[in-house]
């Protein structure tokens, strides 16, 4: 029964996938579910109360996300401090302003996290205790659904909800068949091993058919399929409720390779989805001003009158772009449109940004054509020191780490950069001289792109966002760009943009040159437009960064993996560049989302010890046990050991026929008739207190007598690590082993099934 709770609480986690990008969010949500189980189980088993388990389950928790989240604050690294106190109230009050304002998915950042595990926690630790203390089965599966239902209405609407459905309904119609034959009477008493009814099997084989036909058939219902009655999500459009980094983030985890856009072009361009101009420092976060498009009539405007080098035209063919497509990957700067799905484009100058008509969104087939105006080349007027003022392009805001800027200045004193073009471009070619990276080491102090700049190691986000804070602090207007990079070329003409070439860079604002493209991120598969002092729209895909010992330029095919991020996200992964939450643990540079496997091991240690002290505690009685349930007990605790040393019960035999197979097997041949009588003992115990009219107190103190000498003697001659470990590995076998003989595959003895005190 317990395998079922824990089974329930797991599966009721399932649906954050849909809210977290990758699986960061798997192990510490449900190591934080199994932990809250466990511990209700010792608990319980140490005859605690209701009031003590639950301060034990708190003390617990906070051990929990101190280790996992916290660990930099604990005093050798394990003891709590003052500091880890005000550090988890800071991680929670950012959790709960992600919760309100980071559109899903999203990274699993410490804050969200700590919130999920919490959840999780709380869930567990209720269902827990909600069917072995208070006998309330259906009630445990409602808490349960709850905290399931949660992320499903935060997440965006997707078919991945019939299995997790399925899944939970599964593990509901477990522990409700293993609830129903029970004992009520009895459960609080330890007694987790109801007697197995003769219909558990049939209402196994009845669950299993109803799930399998409902996760299957229910979607074709008559209005399965049709808009739900109560819209919970938020009715704004993605163009102005969903901030375009975290699509790109779930496009860089995607393991669908499959063509997102077919681009015919005459040279390779960057497909921008749109720019996100407002920098929030207390979070370290790239976001949009908003997008406000107007229908397309006619040429497209261009507010900056820049000097165009020559227009390019581009036919994109949609793909498998994903649901809810509303912004239109265009490259910079459209001039105008055409084709099929043109006619129903919007376009905001501000951002030169192209999106679509209320309703309407991008569907595999759709095509348009784009012709897009790439700037001249720099000239004497370019050289001008003169920049713009003012404008959400320029502004910055307080708390930017000094170091920042200093850096900036710096590159531009030792490159001798006085013009705007000049410092971008100075600043450009030092950061492609860092290292790409798919981990860089964690943040601290509640600076990010501080720790980016003394590491020298990232990758796109961190790339982007930290030059385009750095052109502001030399007053140049920046902006981060989002969208594709050009693209595998085909011996057709075409080049394949898939969800590996999901990108961001930087766009500055220059004198008489208007929103120059810049690329800072040293990516190294072949797929990045480096602009130069006398080339801004090179023509020719750049494979290594300067100073890296490439041979120039070359135009070379992606490699679709190069710039993925992996499911184990870096902890630096927030948007846009380098956001991480405001206490930033594990100061050796582990990542808080991937809790070590030490952590792990610390507890399951705790758990053994706590196990520990339940089997020394094996004598201690349970307020309101009768004799028959304490010899009852006995007897289990002697089975369980049995388990542990490879001798199983059969349903077959009587409990004297077990006691004397398993006193052969235990203990060395001297103690062989102490443990013969020590068996015989136990077995007439039972026997009486099964099977007389009134069992006595007498009775069930020669049961517990009789048990402990036996246990001593099937112990003796073993070393002390090997004792632990027999009567560990005994109760392991016997938690494990309670489903299989309620789906009918092995039969619990009688005996035991009375009052079987958990195991």
């Amino acid at each position: 029964m317990l395998a079922a709770v824990s089974a329930l609480a797991a599966t009721a986690c399932l649906p954050l996938t849909g809210v977290f990008l990758g699986l960061d969010w798997a192990r510490p949500v449900l190591s934080a579910a199994l932990l809250a189980i466990g511990i209700a189980w010792a608990c319980r088993r140490l005859g605690l109360g209701p009031a003590s388990a639950l301060t034990v389950s708190a003390v617990g928790w906070f051990g929990f996300v101190a280790i996992a989240f916290l660990g930099g604050t604990l005093a050798g690294g394990l003891v709590p401090t003052p500091r880890t106190l005000r550090a988890v109230a800071e991680l929670w009050g950012r959790g709960m302003e992600l919760a309100r304002l980071q559109p899903s998915p999203t990274t699993a950042e410490p804050g969200l996290l700590l919130l999920s595990v919490t959840g999780a926690w709380m869930v567990a630790a209720t269902a827990e205790s909600m069917v072995f203390r208070l006998a309330a089965p259906v009630q445990a599966v409602i808490v349960a659904l709850v905290w399931w239902v949660t992320p499903l209405v935060i997440a965006k609407p997707g078919s991945y909800a019939w299995g997790f459905a399925a899944a939970f309904l599964a593990a509901a119609a477990w522990l409700l068949l293993a609830c129903a034959h029970a004992d009520l009477a009895q459960w609080g008493r330890w007694v987790d091993e109801p007697q197995r009814s003769p219909r558990a099997s049939k209402g196994a084989a009845i669950a299993v058919a109803a799930v399998s036909a409902g996760a299957v058939l229910g979607r074709l219902l008559p209005g399965a399929t049709d808009p739900p009655w109560l819209q919970m999500r938020s009715p704004a459009s993605a163009t102005l409720a969903s901030n375009p980094i975290v699509d790109l983030k779930a496009r860089l985890v995607s393991q669908n390779t499959e063509p997102v856009l077919r681009v015919r072009s005459p040279r390779p361009v960057y497909l921008r989805i749109t720019s996100l101009d407002v920098y929030h420092g207390q979070r370290e976060e790239w976001t949009s001003a908003g997008i406000h498009g107007a229908p397309v009539s006619g040429p497209l405007p261009n507010p900056e009158q820049a000097p165009t080098a020559e227009t390019v035209p581009v036919t994109v063919t949609v793909g498998n772009v994903g649901p809810g497509a509303v912004l239109v990957p265009a490259p910079y700067l459209p001039v105008s449109v055409s084709g099929p799905a043109s006619e129903a484009f919007q376009y905001d100058p501000r951002v030169a940004t192209l999106t679509l008509d209320h309703d309407v969104v991008l569907s595999p087939g759709d095509q348009y054509g784009v012709t897009a105006a790439l700037p001249a080349p720099p000239g004497e007027a370019a050289g001008g020191a003169a920049v713009f003022h003012g404008g959400a392009e320029a502004q910055l805001p307080g708390g930017i780490p000094p170091q920042v800027g200093q850096l900036a200045q710096q590159i531009s004193r030792r490159a001798g950069a006085v013009t705007p073009l000049e410092q971008a471009l100075a600043i450009q070619g030092e950061l492609r001289t860092w290292t790409y990276s798919l981990a860089p080491p964690p943040g601290h102090d509640g600076s990010a792109m501080a720790s980016f700049l003394a590491a020298r190691e990232g990758y796109c986000e961190q790339f982007a966002g930290t030059m385009a804070v750095m052109l502001r602090t030399l007053g140049i207007p920046a902006r981060v760009a989002v969208g594709f990079t050009p693209g595998t070329p085909t011996a057709s003409g075409e080049f394949v943009i898939t969800n590996a070439n999901a990108h961001a860079w930087v766009e500055a604002r220059l004198p008489r040159l208007g929103w120059v493209t810049f690329e800072p991120t040293p990516r190294s598969d072949g797929n990045v437009l480096v602009p130069s002092a006398t080339d801004l729209a090179p023509r020719l895909l750049q494979a290594q960064p300067p100073g890296s010992g490439a041979a120039g330029d070359l135009l070379r095919t992606a490699q679709p993996d190069q710039d993925r991020l992996p499911q184990q996200s870096p902890p630096a992964d927030r948007p846009v560049s380098s956001a991480t939450p405001a206490v930033q643990p594990q100061p050796s540079g582990r990542s808080p989302l991937r809790p070590p496997l030490g952590i792990l091991l610390l507890g399951l240690a705790a758990l053994a010890a706590v196990a520990a002290v339940a089997i020394r505690a094996r004598g201690l009685r349970v307020r309101g046990a009768t004799p028959t349930d304490r010899a009852l007990r006995a007897r289990a605790r002697i089975e369980r050991l049995g388990r542990g040393l490879g001798v199983y019960p059969s349903a077959a035999e009587t409990d004297r026929e077990y006691l004397d197979r398993l006193v052969a097997a235990g203990g060395v041949p001297d103690s062989l008739t102490a443990r013969r009588a020590a068996g015989e003992r136990l077995a007439r115990a039972t026997a009486a207190a099964c099977y007389a009219p009134s069992a006595t107190e007498a009775d069930a103190d020669a049961a517990e007598r009789a048990a402990a000498d036996l246990r001593r003697h099937l112990l003796s001659g073993l070393p002390g690590h090997r004792r632990v470990a027999v009567a560990a590995l005994g109760e392991v076998r016997s938690a494990l082993r309670a489903p299989l003989e309620r789906m009918g595959r092995c039969s619990t003895r009688p005996a035991l099934t009375r009052a079987g005190d958990g195991r």
